[in-house]
């Protein structure tokens, strides 16, 4: 059996110390996730591309140019911010305090005829949340 000097010990510590560091890197990099991208932002929702034809399918029948019931007109953001009879249609940036959305999130309007999907609902919800821009 061969005996191990010391010197002959102190010459392995660079091969031991070189491979556990190599196993500890290995180890945290296979432990690593990918970073996770960012969500993409939602893009901007606007009235005279996304929103404006669901008030004339939905709502201009009772709230455009012939009508506005309640004092309620839909055809522009600026009437939407007057006062009607329950108050402005709309608060931009604040749709849980929005008349118009309560209104139909809640199903009663409009009350006759042809209903806006949820996913139509949803998103003149995410236009007023995200400003109401024109």
């Amino acid at each position: 059996m061969r005996e191990e000097y010391g010197w002959q010990k102190i010459c392995q510590w660079p091969k031991l110390l070189a491979m556990r560091c190599s196993l500890f890197i290995a180890a945290l990099l296979l432990g690593c996730e990918k970073p996770t991208e960012p969500p993409a932002p939602n893009p901007k929702l606007s009235f005279a591309t996304d929103i404006h034809g669901l008030f004339q399918k939905y709502c201009h029948e009772c709230h455009g140019a012939e009508k506005t019931e309640a004092g309620l007109d839909l055809r522009t953001i600026e009437a939407m911010l007057k006062d009607g009879e329950g108050g402005p249609a709309i608060i931009p940036g604040n749709p849980n305090e929005s008349l118009l959305i309560k209104l139909l999130e809640s199903g009663e309007m409009p009350p006759d005829g042809a209903r806006p999907s949820r996913e139509e609902v949803a998103r003149i919800r995410r236009w007023v949340e995200g400003g109401a821009a024109p």
